[in-house]
């Protein structure tokens, strides 16, 4: 088999395995330029390290005022989207004296990595973190990127696959994490028979071409 162009590589980044595969030649250190981003919004955002701004600012040791421009943007547009879905998404869920952006900056992480690789040169590309998945171009040799998306009820199973060049692509499993999509209204999980519970308990993986 002939050598893919550009690089692939698998870091452990935000509790989940981040893989990029950049399919220009001389793009492997793009790959570490994307991983630092990801590693610093880490460290901004994490509800699990003790030091991120979110953990201080929900300890009152951080005033919204005092964080990075990046979490007081995040911080409004997670306002914006509650008032947008009735409370649907709700970052301050838990309560109100403390917030958990999780569910918007995995895929804002992710969109701001593409513009950086594209802002670098770099034409062809898919990056995915945990299911949340930007594709730009294609992947050389080959035309279209193509993505499999799991069956939600069968894990050797793959439900569909899409295809194409410039996409962004998000799913949520329950495979790993068990399940973490609440109804902010009932506080339960949504019913496992409806169809939009399938939906957001799928994920995707790469299928090769």
């Amino acid at each position: 088999m002939d050598r893919l162009p550009g690089v692939r590589r698998v870091e452990q980044i935000m509790g989940m395995p981040i893989v990029i595969d950049l399919r220009d030649e001389g793009s492997e250190p793009l790959a570490e330029l994307v991983f630092d981003w990801l590693r610093t919004v880490d460290q901004r955002f994490s509800t699990y390290k003790p030091d991120s701004e979110i953990s201080r600012l929900n300890r009152g040791e951080l005033a919204v005022a005092e964080c990075h421009p990046d979490v007081r943007a995040i911080l409004a547009r997670c306002d914006e989207l509650r008032e947008a879905t009735g409370g649907y998404f709700d970052a301050r869920y838990e309560s109100l004296e403390t917030v958990d952006p999780s569910g918007i900056v995995k895929g804002w992480s992710v969109d701001r990595a593409a513009e950086l690789l594209a802002a670098h040169g770099a034409r062809n590309f898919s990056l995915n973190a945990g299911g949340d998945i930007r594709m730009q171009g294609a992947p050389l040799p080959q035309e279209r990127w193509r993505v499999g998306i799991q069956h939600p009820e069968r894990e050797d199973r793959i439900a569909a696959v899409v295809e194409g060049n410039d996409l962004a692509l998000a799913t949520s499993g329950a495979y790993a994490r068990g399940d973490h999509v609440i109804d902010p209204h009932t506080g339960a999980s949504p019913s496992r028979r409806s169809h939009s519970t399938k939906s957001k308990r799928s994920k995707t993986r790469s299928v090769r071409p």
